[in-house]
């Protein structure tokens, strides 16, 4: 019994969620017929464990298979240049809270580079006045991290590659009036273990100020207009 529960662990490390249950289910049959309390309620803790386990999974294929359904249609809205179904697309994938921009980045790719100009023509021109769903506080305008770099330069802040670590810009709230600039950053660890040297990285806190930018000097984003 002490051998299959370690097997239990063994398959449920390796993702084989269906034989981890076996053999907790026959671990169980042993310590009932051996009269181990004990070792019932372990088994019943490992088979209570898999059951979620199983669960969980079961959930993400789900949400796998609904990220997918929705970032084909916001695909093949774009590639039939279709802008009421673009801008239903791009509602429904706003609504959905697991989509990340990496993900919309990587679907639309081929598609982009078909024809760039006119593809960034149809974004442009085919956007949502409004984003709805249930996670719209999870929604911002997003800058080009190239041009907000470039103009950093130009106002005299030639940031170096150590402190140019904004990978994306984003604001939420319009351009005038109250709004929040969120970003996310990609440090560069230029001493190991820096975290227990300087405690906080210096690119960190300078982007920090960075991230500001998106509140004054960049255009008004096009839905914005």
């Amino acid at each position: 019994a002490g051998a299959l529960v370690e097997a239990v662990g063994l398959h449920a490390g390796c993702g084989q969620l269906g034989e981890a249950k076996i053999a907790a289910d026959e671990a169980m049959a042993l310590f009932r017929e051996a009269g181990d309390t004990a070792g019932q309620a372990q088994a019943t803790g490992l088979l209570g464990a898999l059951e979620d386990a199983r669960s969980e999974v079961a959930r993400r294929d789900e949400g796998a298979e609904e990220e997918s359904r929705l970032l084909l249609r916001l695909r093949d809205a774009l590639e039939a240049r279709n802008g009421a179904e673009f801008q239903a697309a791009v509602e429904a994938c706003s609504g959905n809270k697991t989509i990340t921009m990496p993900m919309v980045e990587e679907f639309l790719r081929p598609v982009i580079e078909k024809d760039p100009l006119a593809a960034r023509e149809f974004w442009l021109e085919n956007q949502p006045q409004n984003f709805g769903g249930d996670f719209v506080d999870y929604q911002g305008t997003q800058f080009d991290r190239m041009m907000l770099y470039y103009y950093f330069r130009l106002t005299m802040m030639g940031y170096g590659p150590g402190f140019r670590l904004l990978h994306t810009a984003f604001r939420k709230g319009p351009m005038m009036g109250r709004s929040t600039g969120c970003g996310i950053v990609g440090l560069k660890d230029d001493h190991d273990e820096w975290e227990e040297h300087a405690k906080f990285h210096p690119g960190m806190l300078d982007c920090s100020l960075q991230i500001g930018i998106v509140n004054a000097a960049p255009p008004k984003h096009s839905t914005e207009e």
